[in-house]
């Protein structure tokens, strides 16, 4: 080991035990009831280095530390292909269409390893012949749609099939890829009633297949098409605004981020339009687009829970919901007793919170949308653990549905989550301080700035009663030499035009503490604060 220079600190021992209790003592998440260990990224150094100290043969303090021991954290790869990490990851999507129709298959990729890796993405057919065309689009917002009209990659029919190749595309430790599959179905296909037309293949392999166990070398996920004659639908859920008004023809709230923020820090925000993002309520905007991609006129309906499971961060703002196909600006009956017109309806259930709404006549190739608002509950978790909204509904016609008891409910959505970030503070205390009763939240309220430098130094008025905090009436100076030495200082309860005639306190590069009044006999508990003149120490190496 290598030993230091020794550093004297005048008096240390008979004062250790309540010196210590007067550390500077916890950092606190705010963003997070129980605190969680985060994987350590690749490259990281972690270092370890260990110090003691002693008593010197003339009753001084000395301390020795030793070498560092640096470990560097190596990289370890791992991810999911629409939450599958195995090679045969089975069905995902199921999608209905008509012919000639183009049906669009979401994935998300995320990296669950600890350092960024480039990944190939490969989606084919089953099947020679049959889709005419496939392609891949990004879909950066994970809304189920093509950000861009320009494809990753696309392939014609072929025999035998032929894959569509996107280039390498790099994902961070942490990070998610969302792309969308689009499969056209040919013009010559016909059919007589629902069918699997064919199904595509979509394969996720890492560049760095080294970094990862035997088993997640590769994910394959499947998606299903079934070509149909009469009414089919399909469901994306996305956080976005529609291109109809909120509710008054006010604006509808999202986050700056759009897709991420803090949760509401406050449990008293409304539950009732209209409402606004502020300081202390985060609300954002689900918008559900449907479309009948089937060859007949159908009635579709879908049923979304908000305020438990996957949902339970979230609170639905009641009188939010607009339709698009209805007035700009008009929120929809929430009582389900026909009041929305002759060929919609919606209901709201508070006690289940469930959402149900009826679209009883919806064309061929026409899209429409539902939109609402939710409250970010301040008991949301961290990440997307209770803010993932994914819709249930019924891909085919399903005429025998009412409202408030949906039929048929055979298909989800794609899956849109709300990122919960958390909040970080400090917290400065005694040992056994808590982010509630220690948290310095008034800003200067810690005392005076600590001099610098070696000239002797006496004391100014402590801060008023009603701020003062542990560490305001302490004082903490810097010899030249770079050793800090500490002193007692004594400050009476109440503000002192003449503090220093109570007791000199001073800085000094000496180890000696320098001459001073007789000093009063330490507490035995902490520092006291008030009534009685109070002594407070704060010992730094």
């Amino acid at each position: 080991m290598k030993t230091h220079h020794p550093q004297t600190r005048g008096g240390a021992k008979p004062y250790a035990a309540w010196a210590g209790a007067a550390a500077l003592a916890a950092v606190f998440l705010s963003g997070s009831s129980v605190a969680h260990a985060a994987t350590p990224p690749a490259g990281l150094k972690i270092g370890n280095q260990a110090t003691a100290t002693y008593k010197g043969p003339n009753g001084d303090d000395q301390f020795s530390q030793s070498n560092e021991v640096l470990t560097t954290v190596l990289q370890v790869g791992a991810f999911t292909l629409d939450s599958k990490s195995v090679a045969a990851g089975g069905v995902v999507n199921t999608k209905t269409g008509s012919t000639a129709a183009t049906i669009y298959a979401p994935h998300v990729l995320v990296n669950t390893g600890n350092g960024t890796d480039s990944f190939l993405i490969t989606a084919a057919p089953t099947s020679a012949n049959k889709f005419e065309k496939i392609e891949v689009f990004l879909d950066n917002d994970f809304d189920g749609k093509a950000d861009n009209p320009t494809p990753l990659c696309t392939t014609a029919p072929s025999s035998p099939p032929t894959s569509c190749s996107v280039p390498a595309q790099a994902v961070s430790a942490g990070g998610k890829l969302g792309f969308v599959v689009a499969y056209t179905i040919p013009a010559s296909a016909v059919t007589s009633a629902p069918v699997l037309f064919d199904s595509g293949l979509v394969t996720a392999v890492p560049q760095s297949s080294g970094l990862y166990t035997a088993s997640n070398q590769t994910v394959t996920v499947q998606d299903d098409v079934t070509l149909t004659n009469v009414a089919a639908f399909n469901v994306r859920t996305s956080i976005a605004a529609p291109t109809v008004a909120a509710p008054g023809g006010g604006a509808w709230p999202l986050p700056t981020a759009k897709t991420e923020g803090q949760r509401s820090s406050g449990a008293s925000c409304a539950t009732a339009w209209p409402v606004s993002n502020s300081a202390t309520c985060t609300y954002t905007t689900y918008t559900i687009t449907y479309s009948n991609t089937g060859g007949q006129v159908g009635t579709f309906n879908l049923q979304d829970v908000i305020g438990t499971g996957r949902t339970a961060g979230f609170t639905y703002v009641t009188g939010s919901a607009v339709w698009s196909s209805s007035n700009s600006g008009v929120a929809l009956d929430e009582t389900g007793n026909g009041a929305n017109g002759a060929n919609v309806d919606f209901k709201y259930d508070a006690a289940s919170k469930t959402l149900t709404f009826l679209d009883k006549v919806l064309p061929v190739s026409n899209e429409r949308t539902l939109s609402f608002v939710v409250l970010v509950n301040s008991s949301a978790t961290l990440g997307t653990g209770t803010t993932a909204n994914v819709v249930t509904y019924s891909k085919d016609d399903a005429p025998t549905a009412v409202i408030g008891a949906p039929a048929g409910l055979n298909a989800t959505s794609n899956e849109s989550a709300f990122n919960v970030l958390g909040t970080y503070g400090v917290a400065l205390g005694s040992a056994g301080a808590t982010s509630a009763n220690a948290k310095d939240v008034t800003a200067g309220a810690g005392g005076p700035a600590r001099p610098r430098a070696s000239a002797a130094w006496t004391p100014t008025a402590p801060a008023p009663a009603t701020a003062r905090a542990l560490w305001a009436p302490s004082r903490v100076c810097r010899s030249p030499s770079g050793l800090r030495r500490w002193w007692r200082v004594r400050t009476s309860p109440v503000p002192s035009p003449t503090p220093a005639t109570a007791f000199p306190g001073r800085c000094s590069t000496t180890a000696a503490r320098p001459a001073a009044a007789p000093i009063p006999a330490r507490p035995t508990t902490g520092c006291r604060t008030a009534p009685k003149p109070e002594w407070a120490a704060l010992r730094s190496t």
